[in-house]
């Protein structure tokens, strides 16, 4: 895919992919714009679905809600939030299977970034499809939720006046700066029928925000990055409190980066946290180290225990360490279903990283395809053989017990296995290592398995019970 103008800010979500960039304010004949493009499938290539306008105002970044309704775009210290719509079928297609036009519709335009010189908004975040998560200049994360007002209102609420979005002030370097209203909890944007409302702030950091992403599994979560060089964890239904996990890039290289060989400085590290990205289950965390020039390094994070205990604090450890590339680099992605890590330097050179070698990571017979390929050296093929043994090794114990037991006692027998199954879910879940992934993309199979043989066992032992009293 090639576009006519300069990128600046990328996102994706679903089978959607957006863009948006262009020349600026100056004439040059390159407009501002935001499009949309469906992601290519089955040979079909990139196509363009829908795009926006920006006018005069340059776009630098774009965030798109995980269902693909919502546009969020950084405009100066603005956020402008699209609705994403489908337009009607054009009957006269000669492509029915294309995918349908969509319209950008401008719901509504706010101030989220309130930096006294140069404010800007730098980043945003989707958690669903109705809060936003932004950051800027200023060093403060807000949080902010969209809901539609009844058009029946019949009072006309007016926007807070720190939360208007005018054009950014005229550069001059003798006049004074122009004091700047900070917003409150509560404050809103309105526009039609659409509302933004401030729901909360988050204030751990101290310098420009360079990036945040919220934990998709929990989408609690939230890692942020700063020019300060730090990097900060901190929950999303309690953003006032502490940061429950934070460091910083010095302390990061000299007590894990590389210790049989830890980089050498002769001041202070330039290295900051360019990129940081949860992986798809929350139980790793990917941020990268990267300096203006030089070595760039790719860490692989995970939390000391499987959930937070202490409110005020969850260490998490650092379990791999790999080099990034030569060169700075300026954006990191995961793959849907974690095995693979991306990076793209500032050269352009494109960089992957095997992430894990999960267990049956594309099906449940991909073990069976290995054994009879004759590869047995797989992992796939020895778990498939190890849980056929255990399998066999189960199917003989319970036929003993059943022969030397009335058939009653056999029912407890089943709702004891169905219980220890139940066990191994939980474990085969909760353990990284075995992750595991259904062809058909059915989401947290493991822990439906669980429920499902937890119930089914509770159930058998209670059957055995009754039986016992009414015999």
């Amino acid at each position: 895919m090639h576009v006519a103008y300069p990128v600046l800010g990328v996102g994706q979500a679903k089978h959607l992919i957006a863009i948006c960039g262009g020349g600026g304010s100056a004439k040059t004949g390159v407009k501002n714009t935001v499009d949309v493009y469906s992601m290519p499938s089955r040979g079909v290539p990139y196509r363009l679905l829908g795009s926006a306008d920006t006018g005069s105002e340059l776009p630098s970044s774009v965030a798109i809600s995980s269902d693909g309704s919502w546009l969020a775009v950084s405009v100066n210290a603005a956020c402008w939030v699209y609705e994403v719509l489908a337009k009607a079928a054009s009957t006269d297609s000669d492509t029915p299977d294309a995918a349908p036009a969509l319209e950008l519709v401008l719901r509504v335009k706010f101030r989220t970034d309130f930096c006294a010189i140069d404010s800007s908004q730098t980043c945003a975040c989707f958690v669903g499809p109705r809060t936003l998560v932004t950051g800027g200049e200023d060093s403060v994360i807000r949080i902010w939720t969209i809901s539609h007002s009844p058009s029946s209102n019949p009072t006309t609420p007016t926007t807070a006046a720190s939360l208007i979005a005018g054009p950014p002030p005229a550069k001059d370097d003798d006049a004074e700066p122009v004091p700047v209203v900070t917003p409150v909890v509560g404050d809103q944007a309105f526009h039609d029928t659409t509302v933004v409302t401030l729901a909360n702030e988050y204030r751990g950091h101290t310098k420009r925000i360079k990036q945040i992403h919220v934990d998709p599994f929990s989408r609690n979560a939230v890692v942020t990055s700063d020019e300060g060089a730090t990097c900060h964890l901190w929950r999303l239904d309690d953003p006032c409190a502490a940061a429950f996990f934070a460091t910083t890039a010095p302390d990061t290289l000299r007590d894990h980066v590389l210790p049989n060989n830890p980089p050498t400085s002769k001041g202070p590290f330039k290295h900051q946290f360019r990129c940081v990205r949860f992986s798809p289950t929350g139980q790793a965390l990917y941020t990268v180290l990267s300096p203006p020039r030089g070595d760039a390094y790719l860490l692989k994070w995970v939390p000391t225990t499987l959930a937070q205990e202490d409110a005020t604090s969850w260490p998490w450890r650092v379990a791999a360490v790999a080099l990034a590339g030569p060169e700075p680099v300026g954006s990191l992605t995961v793959s849907d279903d974690g095995a693979v890590v991306s990076i793209v330097a500032w050269t352009g050179l494109v960089y992957f990283h095997v992430s894990q070698a999960g267990l049956l990571a594309n099906h449940p017979f991909q073990g069976v395809e290995a054994i009879l390929a004759s590869k047995f050296e797989s992992n796939d093929a020895m778990a498939t053989v190890m849980a056929g043994l255990v399998g066999l090794l189960a199917t003989l114990l319970s036929w003993v017990l059943c022969l030397n037991s009335r058939a009653l006692h056999g029912v407890f027998w089943i709702g004891l296995a169905l219980l220890v199954l139940s066990g191994v879910s939980l474990w085969v879940a909760a353990t990284d290592e075995l992750h595991v992934k259904w062809v058909d993309g059915v989401d947290l199979v493991e822990y439906k398995a669980c429920i499902v043989s937890a119930v089914a066992g509770v159930g058998f032992l209670l059957l055995h019970s009754i039986g016992l009293m009414v015999l």
